[in-house]
């Protein structure tokens, strides 16, 4: 078996335990779409197919009423934009020349972030796990940029024009757009008094 299925085989297992803490090992995985796989001749990625497990996991709790339905009532116009984007997405996949590209940004785009928000309303039920999730999203940040000191220090030929990929090489931009977001993240919690100087100045 390849070994990328090990890293979904983990997650899945701790869903079944607890479902909170997979969505946020899957957070501070995000990067692990890099890795690509297949499963049953189908393109994928390790971040993927630790999400199907987690989907997998949550379901056989639900099964066993071991967790609770738990949703939110979203407003009469939120739901006419989903449906909208969901629409769209489908008119574009349908009707565009490459079908298996338009698939595969249907699956990757639009299915799993759809999928990942709803084990999120599902799983994610107190103040305290809303944090966890997004403490792990911080600690993505700060492996991603951590990976990327140790690029610019130890290993210059490797960056890119002078800018450190991490482990988004050789694509300088990639990690840009992947840091800019969460240092956002991390400046907008400081702001609002929900991290210390110290937990900041470390995320950051």
């Amino acid at each position: 078996m390849d070994w990328m299925f090990f890293i979904p085989i983990v997650v899945g297992l701790l869903a079944l335990w607890r479902p909170v803490y997979a969505l946020s090992a899957l957070v501070v995985l995000w990067p692990s779409y890099l890795w690509r796989t297949n499963m049953f001749g189908i393109p994928t990625t390790v971040l993927e197919l630790s999400l199907y497990a987690i989907l997998a996991a949550v379901m056989v709790l639900l099964l066993l009423r071991k967790l609770h339905w738990h949703w939110i009532i979203l407003p009469k116009d939120t739901y006419w934009l989903l449906s909208a984007w969901a629409v769209a997405w489908l008119l574009a996949t349908f009707m565009g020349d490459d079908r298996a590209a338009a698939l595969g940004a249907l699956k990757a785009w639009w299915l799993a972030p759809l999928l990942f928000l709803g084990l999120m309303i599902i799983c994610v039920k107190s103040q305290v796990e809303r944090h966890m999730v997004i403490n792990s999203a911080i600690v993505s940040g700060v492996v991603v940029a951590a990976a990327g000191l140790v690029q610019l220090v130890g290993f210059r030929d490797t960056l890119q024009e002078g800018r450190l990929s991490s482990f988004f090489a050789p694509v300088a931009i990639y990690a840009a757009m992947y840091l800019g977001p969460l240092l956002a993240l991390n400046v907008s919690l400081m702001i609002h008094g929900q991290r210390t100087m110290w937990r900041w100045i470390a995320g950051s």
